[in-house]
């Protein structure tokens, strides 16, 4: 026997997981930290939102 609400006619696109806003800026700032101790440079994007 089959389920009918099981069955669809398009296949199951997995959603990107939504990091909040909170948890980005605090990911922005660690990288920024971590560049100062290595010298490596830090995408400007990256430096916009852990400056914001």
């Amino acid at each position: 026997m089959t389920d009918k609400t099981s069955s669809t006619t398009a296949p199951h696109k997995p959603t990107k997981p939504k990091h909040s806003l909170a948890v980005r800026k605090l990911a922005a700032q660690t990288a920024v930290a971590a560049s100062k101790k290595s010298g490596r440079p830090v995408d400007p994007r990256v430096q916009k939102l852990a400056d914001s």
